[in-house]
This record gives structure tokens, C-alpha cells and sequence, in this order.
């Protein structure tokens, strides 16, 4: 009779360890579809812009660029805040704050020197369209790696801090932006030039994080697999 007990006392065991990994995996995944939602809609609103830039030629439209990036962060947090479970909701609120903050001192530090130093025209839109947002956005991700992710990833309610890598990432590469300028000088289409590079460093830094999730969320699952049999 005590046998059948411990035994069953293991099962329950192994069936609650079982719920946790398959809890895990469905907040790996959700934490995985940020990525793409956030690339897509960060570059498809910087491209809009583009767009809009290029018929008018209005220099004003690069410090638009900010709009996509908000809008992005927004959705990031509300599809935390919809699917993610009662632990991510409750802290989700911090990241109006960890983005919120590197946006608006970047963007407010930028222009005042670049109105000190007098900026032309084309380094002002290419501070706008690539260097401000893209550290703003290294630094955001960096900020909520460390604040809202790393307390989840210590819970094991996610299995890697993939936002804090995609911010370093993005930190380690940012030099690249702020060289560009020494080498190709004030050319009129370096905003855009600027601008490509960034987004295209982005993409293939979310990519990153986005494959990194999945994967670590497959094997979340395949271990709750192979303890179920």
C-alpha cells in the first residue's frame, strides 16, 4: 500500500513538473511571435515615412521615425499584457518606462546637440532615421532585459532572457551607425542609407531572438514530452 502511494505521490509529482514546462512553453512561444510583430511593424512604418519623405522632401519627417518605434513597443506590450500569464502582466507596465526613458532622453539629448553644433540638414535626418532609434531601442531592450525579463527567467517562466541579448546585440553593433557618416561624408541620400543598415541589423538581430525562443521552447516541450512517457 505504501508503495502504490509513492508511487502515485510521483506521478502527481511528475504531472505538476509537466504542467510547468508546458506553461513555459506557451509564454516562450508568445515571447517569440513578439519578434517578428515588432520588426514587421517597425519597418513597415520607417518605410511608410521613407515614402512620404521622398514626395515631399520635408526634412521634418525624419523625427517621425520615433512614431513606429512607440507604436511597435505598444504592441509588444499589449500582447504581453493579453496572452502572457498574471506574473508578465503584472509587471508588464515597466516597459512604458524601460523603452519609454532611452526615446525620450536620446531623442531630447540628440537634437540639443545637434542644434549646438549646428547640423546640416542630412546629418540631422540621418541622426533621426537610423543612429536615435536604433540605440534607443538597444537601450529599451537592455533596460527590460534587465528589469521585467530577468525575474521571469530566474522563475523559469522563460528559459532564456532573449531580450537582453537582442538589446546587447543591437548595442555592440551601433558603432557601425555612428562610423557611417566618417566614411561616406554628407551625402544627401545618407539618411536613407542610414536607415536601411538599421533596419536591416534589426531584423536580423530579432531573427535572432526569434529562433532562440522558438528553439528553447521546443525543448521545453520535448522535455515534457519524454517525462510524460
Amino acid at each position: 500500500m505504501a508503495r502504490k502511494q509513492v508511487e502515485m505521490l510521483e506521478k502527481i509529482h511528475d504531472f505538476g513538473e509537466l504542467i510547468v514546462r508546458l506553461e513555459a512553453y506557451r509564454e516562450n512561444i508568445i515571447h517569440s511571435s513578439t519578434w517578428p510583430v515588432f520588426g514587421t511593424v517597425m519597418s513597415s512604418g520607417t518605410l511608410i515615412i521613407w515614402v512620404i519623405y521622398l514626395i515631399s522632401a520635408n526634412n521634418f519627417l525624419w523625427s517621425l521615425i520615433a512614431v513606429p518605434s512607440i507604436v511597435a513597443i505598444l504592441l509588444y506590450g499589449w500582447i504581453h499584457e493579453k496572452y502572457s500569464p498574471k506574473y508578465f502582466q503584472e509587471r508588464s507596465w515597466i516597459m512604458l518606462f524601460t523603452f519609454g526613458i532611452p526615446i525620450f532622453a536620446l531623442y531630447m539629448v540628440g537634437s540639443l546637440l545637434l542644434n549646438l553644433i549646428n547640423a546640416s540638414d542630412v546629418l540631422m535626418g540621418y541622426f533621426y532615421s537610423s543612429i536615435s532609434w536604433y540605440i534607443a531601442l538597444g537601450l529599451g531592450m537592455l533596460l527590460t532585459g534587465l528589469t521585467v525579463e530577468r525575474n521571469t527567467v530566474k522563475q523559469r517562466h522563460l528559459v532564456f532572457n532573449s531580450t537582453l541579448m537582442v538589446g546587447v546585440l543591437l548595442l555592440l553593433t551601433s558603432p557601425l551607425l555612428i562610423a557611417l557618416p566618417l566614411f561616406l561624408r554628407e551625402i544627401d541620400v545618407l539618411p536613407i542609407i542610414g536607415g536601411l543598415l538599421s533596419l536591416s541589423l534589426m531584423l536580423i538581430m530579432f531573427l535572432i531572438g526569434y529562433l532562440i525562443c522558438l528553439e528553447r521552447a521546443h525543448t521545453v516541450l520535448m522535455g515534457a514530452k519524454n517525462e510524460q512517457q
